[in-house]
């Protein structure tokens, strides 16, 4: 079989409110080649193409789509808890956004040199085969870590280098990073990360992913003509999902499926801009875990902090915000879902903005925000205790002054919210909703972080 052609240019174009042309034009040659089982190409994803992009221009996602690897031709995705072909029908469903994917023609992916590496693509069970996430994802991190290490520094543009004070290629999570800083005119010694994730295209998506159901999705709402024809045409795909427990399993991602979306939408459009609102927002009040110390009540502060551990939020921030901009853009998806488009494009931005607001917090409150795409997955998100703080100092900076005396002509006693979410456009009830969430928001904030007993 003929090797893959040539990868030769790896292209990041910045845009810091002018533009600056092409700063990134990375050539590595020779890079993935050596491997037929590594055709594939380059797709863009992220905030930075989607036009939600805010503060500075430092982060660069890509997924590389492996072409050697077709649904039904070369391999079936499989339920997380497949052990046999034989007993399918037993097998259980495990979670949802987690799957194994049934190697077909195994001997296309094997590594004749040995076996044993932790390159190796194959893990056997039962007489069949699944492929190995860690091996797929150690074999593309390899070919980066020998290219970026051989890298001549005069291929970089100029302003550009190689960051001398980080690993040349850093792995976290599924992604393998390169580190560059950028010296030009607008941004002096800015640390520019490029991650590069590997990821396999499936097509039969109506299997996993509900998000056209009546019930979640209006007829003619804006997004629903999009999704579908995106679905359609571009599929989803499935990326190694790095597990301290060593499971075998690959996670169904949407990245590039939500950067084809969002990028129908104009940047000026309500959708786009009440995202960058509430991520502002996001960087100012809920970017970081606030410091439990400053708890009066010891034993809660424990609590929390031990909660955190185990249900895997104990990460490094750099990595991991306590609000993500993914859990932002399901709430704000999930709205424009439910409404009509006529009553999406009524609606003015300060009412789609509290109405992202409150809906988020009350989704804290629960403990639960569904995945847009599938309803049976939660997404994770941080305690409600944690995020108190922030929502607060946010919830008291917002500028309602001209509700107020709406506030109080408003008997929020009688306040039905069943029908404020039926009708969630509706202003009066927004207005009234927002300053019931603010409320709680303040009693339980007094409660947990000024109190030194626990209720």
């Amino acid at each position: 079989m003929e090797g893959p052609k040539p990868l030769d240019i790896l292209q990041v174009s910045l845009h810091g409110g002018k533009k600056l042309g092409n700063v990134l034009i990375y050539k590595m040659k020779d890079w993935l080649y050596k491997d037929k089982r590594l055709k594939g190409k380059l797709l863009p994803v992220g905030s930075y193409y989607t036009d939600l992009k805010i503060v500075f221009p430092d982060e660069f996602d890509f997924l590389y789509e492996l072409e050697s690897l077709v649904e039904g031709k070369n391999f079936e995705i499989r339920p997380s808890g497949f052990k046999d072909i034989r007993n399918l029908w037993r097998t259980p469903n495990g979670n949802p956004l987690k799957k194994k994917v049934q190697i077909k023609t195994p001997e296309d992916y094997s590594n004749k040199d040995n076996e044993n590496s932790s390159s190796n693509w194959l893990h056997k069970i039962n007489g069949g085969f699944v492929l190995s996430h860690v091996g797929v994802k150690n074999t593309i991190y390899d070919a980066v870590f020998h290219e970026a290490h051989h890298l001549d520094i005069s291929m970089l543009p100029r302003y550009l280098s190689l960051d001398s004070t980080e690993e040349a290629t850093f792995v976290y999570g599924p992604a393998t990073t390169l580190f560059f800083i950028w010296n030009g005119r607008f941004y002096k010694n800015l640390k520019i990360s490029v991650d590069l994730t590997v990821c396999i295209k499936a097509e039969n998506w109506n299997k996993y992913f509900d998000f056209l159901r009546p019930n979640y999705m209006d007829q003619s709402s804006c997004l629903r003509k999009i999704l579908e024809a995106e679905m359609c045409c571009y599929g989803y795909h499935l990326v190694p999902h790095i597990s301290d427990r060593g499971y075998i399993q690959w996670k169904l991602s949407t990245s590039y499926l939500e950067t084809r979306v969002l990028s129908k939408f104009p940047k000026k459009s309500p959708l786009k801009q009440v995202i960058r609102i509430v991520k502002f927002d996001k960087e100012k009040f809920l970017k970081v875990r606030p410091d439990l110390g400053m708890m009066n009540d010891k034993m809660l502060a424990d609590f929390l902090q031990l909660t955190n551990f185990y249900s895997g939020n104990d990460y490094d921030e750099n990595f991991k915000h306590l609000v993500s901009s993914y859990v932002i853009k399901n709430v704000v998806f999930h709205l424009c879902g439910f409404a009509t488009c006529k009553e999406w494009n009524k609606a003015s931005l300060s009412t789609l903005y509290l109405l992202t607001l409150t809906t988020l917090y009350g989704g804290f409150k629960r403990h639960s925000i569904r995945n847009f795409y599938i309803s049976q997955h939660n997404l994770t998100i941080p305690d409600h205790g944690d995020i108190l703080p922030g929502f607060q100092k946010l919830f008291g900076e917002v500028k309602i002054e001209s509700y107020q005396k709406m506030f109080g002509q408003l008997d929020i006693k009688d306040f039905d919210l069943n029908k404020f979410e039926s009708q969630p456009f509706e202003p009066s009830g927004l207005k009234t909703f927002f300053k019931i969430t603010k409320d709680d928001i303040d009693k339980n904030y007094h409660i947990l972080w000024e109190s030194k007993f626990l209720i």
